[in-house]
């Protein structure tokens, strides 16, 4: 599960990147700790522009209260490749017969955080791409009006998929059936095609696969990750911090990728 994320870049750099608009690009502050349990506002490619979405997926559901919308959105922050066309919170997003009722997206990242567990200890690992700006990262979307205080709420969920050996390699250990997994990371030349709504089923899921080691790097940073007394969102929280107990594992100390 991914629900830890950074957008260490201006709004107006996203954009360029990109190569499209992103009309609140002022309103967006760089973040380095995005805990998506806060729901915080994300930079999101969709229909041809980069607009802000707020990380846990509320369906469309008008039945719904928006306490109800948000205590599910503590469940949407991912969605499972291999569940996502059955379960009705994501299945109308990621591909419909309708194609105006598509609603695939893709997630700038320029990091994430997953843990790595020795001996009962969690040692938090910052996952970088190595040869792009981003990760683009597969996603979802939804619309949903609150039915009392008629405000719109734009929200998306990142896609996850079996994980690569560097993942598996960190996120060693996984205590739900979420964890052992990693986002869905696409090649910059797949963007426009995963956002295409007229492309086949077979064509999404295949789309929806581990991306390659060698595209990203990785090594610890320090557990005031995971500290409630101390500011994470802090340019200094992705740096590299040792851990003696790691030395054992040449990757686990100095990091992934590095030459």
């Amino acid at each position: 599960m991914c629900n830890r994320a950074s957008v260490k870049v201006t709004g107006h750099e996203i954009a360029k990147v990109m190569n499209a608009p992103f009309p609140d690009a002022d309103k967006f502050t760089p973040v380095f700790d995005a805990n998506g349990f806060d729901r915080p506002h994300m930079p999101v490619l969709a229909k041809g522009e980069i607009r802000l979405m707020d990380w846990g997926l509320m369906p469309n559901w008008p039945s719904k209260t928006l306490s109800e919308q948000l205590q599910l959105s503590k469940f949407t922050l991912n969605a499972r490749n291999d569940t996502i066309f059955e379960k009705a919170s994501f299945k109308n997003s990621i591909w419909n017969e309708n194609p105006d009722q598509v609603k695939r997206c893709v997630i700038p990242l320029t990091g994430f955080y997953e843990p790595h567990t020795y001996e009962g200890k969690k040692y938090p690992f910052y996952i970088y791409p190595k040869n792009e700006p981003f990760f683009y990262v597969a996603g979802i979307y939804s619309f949903w009006k609150d039915p009392i205080g008629g405000d719109w709420h734009v929200t998306f969920s990142m896609i996850t998929t079996e994980p690569n050996r560097i993942l598996k390699k960190i996120h060693n250990v996984a205590t739900t059936s979420d964890d052992q997994r990693m986002i869905v990371i696409l090649e910059k030349r797949n963007i426009e095609l995963w956002m295409d709504p007229l492309l086949p089923k077979e064509g999404v899921k295949q789309l929806m696969q581990p991306c390659p080691e060698e595209i990203m790097g990785a090594h610890s940073v320090s557990r005031n990750l995971y500290s409630p007394k101390v500011d994470s969102n802090t340019p200094e929280i992705i740096d590299y911090f040792p851990y003696e107990d790691l030395k054992f594992d040449d990757e686990l100390y100095y990091g992934f990728n590095l030459k």
